[in-house]
């Protein structure tokens, strides 16, 4: 099964302000009108915790998730689908035969789910044709994209795709919510004060990737210091690296 050891917070329920976007994005998918398509875009930067969000559903539902990489092939992906789905197959079958295993699990289930992350490198090597050729044998399948920013675009390049998206939602940067849920998950034992905060928002900028890394650093420094309060001049003088900083990249090219 997919590993989520290395997200943001997957094992906590806490309800960030994108986990309650996929969750909805979810619903409106699994709940549409049967004559409706079922793909569904989330979409946004680096770090926005997209997978975070992901692994809320991909936990509910027990549905199969899987990664996308530049170096997978359509066998590759098959594969892992069906290794998500725990169906056994032997490595000698062509692809033909490893949709159909696959068309036919989906074809057992009621609520029919896979999670796509990572989906731009999919998409971008056509592989997202061949998800679209298995929700054309199973019509009630949902699945969902996940990727960065230019994946409503890239999708778009191909008509057949396109026409098979229901719902499309970006990703929201970090909010104050955000920032105070992730201040009591990492640093629940630690007072931080107002110019501190200010800065960690800063420097995160929306990310909630950062935003939990930092935390992390603080609490560090004041567990290592025996502190109960920490404001910025003092994390400055305690802390040899400072806080990270989320750089406002360009999107990555696939």
């Amino acid at each position: 099964m997919t590993d989520l050891s290395n997200f943001v917070n997957p094992q906590q329920n806490v309800m960030l302000e994108n986990v309650k976007l996929f969750n909805e994005v979810t619903y409106k998918l699994v709940n549409r009108d049967p004559s409706l398509p079922g793909f569904g875009l989330f979409y946004g930067p680096s770090g926005f915790g997209k997978t975070c969000a992901a692994s809320t559903t991909y936990l509910r539902y027990h549905c199969p998730m899987i990664i996308g990489t530049p170096f997978m092939t359509r066998k590759t992906m098959m594969t892992k689908i069906l290794k998500e789905l725990q169906i056994p197959f032997s490595s000698g079958k062509n692809i033909g035969d490893l949709v159909d295993l696959i068309v036919e699990e989906f074809r057992a289930k009621t609520t029919p789910l896979l999670i796509i992350d990572e989906a731009d490198y999919i998409v971008e090597k056509g592989y997202a044709e061949d998800i679209r050729a298995i929700h054309n044998q199973v019509p009630n399948l949902t699945a969902i994209f996940i990727g960065e920013e230019n994946l409503p675009h890239m999708m778009k390049t191909s008509e057949r795709l396109d026409g098979r998206i229901l719902v499309r939602q970006g990703a929201e940067p970090c909010s104050k919510s955000d920032t105070q849920l992730l201040l009591d998950l990492h640093c629940k034992n630690i007072k931080i004060h107002d110019d501190l905060l200010h800065e960690l928002m800063l420097k995160s900028a929306g990310s909630a990737r950062r935003t939990a890394e930092n935390f992390n650093k603080i609490n560090n420094v004041a567990l290592d210091n025996s502190l109960e309060q920490i404001d910025l001049q003092q994390f400055n003088e305690l802390s040899p690296y400072g806080l990270s900083s989320r750089d406002i990249a360009k999107p990555r090219k696939f």
